[in-house]
């Protein structure tokens, strides 16, 4: 981002969403701090999670670089990769 990276914690429920939606990358985002519920559809645990960066990595446009504590509000880490639905709330 643009500006001084926060200190994140793995307790935060913060995510970083795919860079087409972010825009640039090296500055920040009209969507950071926006809040975006996240739905596990296998098994459809929630979580709120806050924009906070972009993800370069991220394959599409519903792809998400969660949180160690957002990704385990839905699933155990060895999950790995999660079939999601999601909306700005």
């Amino acid at each position: 981002m643009g500006s001084p990276e926060p200190v994140v914690l793995d307790s935060d429920l913060i995510a970083a969403i795919d860079v087409e939606r972010y825009g640039d990358p090296n500055t920040q985002s009209v969507l950071c701090g926006k809040q975006v519920s996240i739905t596990d559809i296998a098994n459809g645990k929630s979580v709120v999670v806050t924009i906070a960066d972009a993800c370069v990595l991220c394959e599409n446009e519903n792809s998400f670089d969660l949180s160690l504590a957002a990704f385990q509000a839905l699933d155990n880490l060895s999950a790995g990769i999660l079939s999601i639905e999601w909306s700005f709330l």
